[in-house]
């Protein structure tokens, strides 16, 4: 059929004079000229009007071709594959195609995406969502849409400008968003934050989903300190328990550390910029005879930032340096008003003390660099206790620090003493010089000499 001759409504006629079998041949070559124009190139006009009839639409259809949902293009279903117009229509059973010869180019286009949890093609934009084997997978984002719509899907904010999809719950929050309605248990508590650095953004929210399904309560929150400091990239997280009593403390952060190791956690090696964080309960006052609750918090932040034992406790805490004198600086206290002023001055830096009051029964010790060692965590959190338990006894003197050193020895469990008498950079030997040269300094002067 010579084309170039013809009109629309000539090529119209002819077609419905034709054989099922011929018309099926010139349909064939129509459509070639339909995909020649698709591209750009110039075809008889003719054949041009015609393929933008119904007329020709509604013949293709009959002869079994279907229409391409990104050309506009016919194809037999052979030639095609099927691709949905979004999650919607996946549901619904309709069914749209694309011809194969445009999946490669659409995929490199980002003009379809092949959704990887249902195996499908979809005419839309690509996601990526974690499966519950924690692997990174395109979705299209109608579907991820539609499953956070439902609640069957969830997000979080895993990093200053990061947020993740993911198809199990993460137990990862944003900077002070984990939930805190905790129950607190009836005695003296403790609570403990440890920050912590993973090899990938997918070992970090495994480490951040176990912990909230073997240990309610607990949760992770990213801390744009280590991002800026630490080089966290999305890798950083701050570990934050509940308040718990001390034993049940140490026993459940001791395996979640385990678990932060396996899964390639790191505290100490991390770096200087990586810390954990004691916060202690001030008990009540044990009589009247005795030293008021206000009093008590009033000597634990002295002792802390006690000018003669600074050197002692900086080797306590395994950090010092700049690192320390940003994030959790000694300052000269007054007794007097310390729980007034190591609240901070009220800007956003204000809780950077080596002790920060959160409220006057609440203390936070910051001074500790991070660490991922059962012993090293359980005497951290041992030594605040001490501290607390000799600011309420009847020995305490801010400026014996003899008496603080036998105190120390009095109580101290295996796990600290292994702490303060380790081989190098030892505390316990910095510890008793001060408590010796304390102890000369209390002395009277006597008359030696005549």
């Amino acid at each position: 059929m010579d084309f170039n001759k013809l009109t629309a409504k000539d090529i119209l006629t002819s077609l419905l004079k034709m054989g099922e079998d011929e018309r099926r041949v010139v349909m064939e070559e129509i459509q070639e000229y339909a995909l020649i124009s698709s591209e750009g190139k110039k075809i008889p006009q003719g054949v041009y009007d015609f393929v933008r009839t119904k007329d020709y639409n509604n013949l293709l259809s009959k002869n079994g071709m279907v229409k391409c949902i990104y050309s506009g293009n016919y194809f037999t279903k052979e030639e095609c594959v099927v691709a949905y117009r979004n999650y919607q229509s996946f549901v619904a059973g309709e069914e749209s195609y694309m011809g194969k010869r445009y999946v490669d180019d659409c995929k490199k286009s980002r003009n379809v995406v092949e959704d990887e949890i249902l195996g499908k093609l979809f005419v839309d934009r690509a996601s990526t969502v974690l499966d519950e084997e924690f692997k990174m997978k395109n979705v299209a984002t109608s579907h991820l849409s539609y499953k956070m719509d439902c609640g069957e899907w969830y997000s979080a904010t895993t990093s200053r400008r990061g947020k993740t999809y993911s198809m199990v719950h993460l137990n990862f929050w944003a900077h002070g968003a984990s939930p805190k309605d905790w129950v607190i248990p009836e005695g003296d508590t403790v609570g403990a934050e440890i920050e912590m650095l993973f090899p990938s953004l997918e070992n970090k929210l495994k480490f951040s989903h176990w912990v909230g399904k073997t240990f309610p309560g607990w949760a992770c929150e990213y801390d744009g300190s280590l991002e800026d400091h630490g080089n966290a990239g999305d890798c950083g997280l701050e570990l934050i328990s509940p308040p718990l009593l001390i034993p049940d403390m140490n026993k459940q952060i001791t395996t979640i550390c385990e678990k932060a190791v396996e899964l390639g956690g790191q505290g100490f090696t991390a770096g200087v910029f990586y810390g954990m964080h004691v916060t202690i309960q001030v008990p009540k006052a044990v009589s009247r005879s005795g030293p008021s609750r206000t009093m008590i918090g009033s000597r634990y932040i002295a002792m802390f930032n006690n000018v003669k034992l600074r050197p002692f406790w900086q080797l306590v805490a395994r950090r010092k340096g700049e690192s320390f004198n940003q994030y959790c600086p000694f300052k000269d206290v007054s007794i007097e008003n310390c729980l007034n002023s190591e609240r901070g001055d009220g800007d956003r830096h204000a809780h950077r003390r080596s002790v920060f009051v959160r409220n006057p029964t609440l203390l936070e010790t910051r001074i500790f660099r991070a660490n991922l060692s059962g012993i090293q965590v359980r005497a951290n959190i041992e030594i605040c206790n001490l501290v607390m338990q000799y600011c309420k006894s009847a020995n305490f003197d801010l400026d014996d620090i003899k008496s603080f050193y036998d105190f120390l020895h009095a109580h101290m469990s295996k796990d600290l003493r292994a702490c303060l008498y380790r081989k190098k950079n030892t505390p316990i030997k910095v510890l008793n010089e001060i408590a010796m040269d304390s102890a000369i300094a209390l002395e009277p002067e006597t008359e030696l000499s005549w």
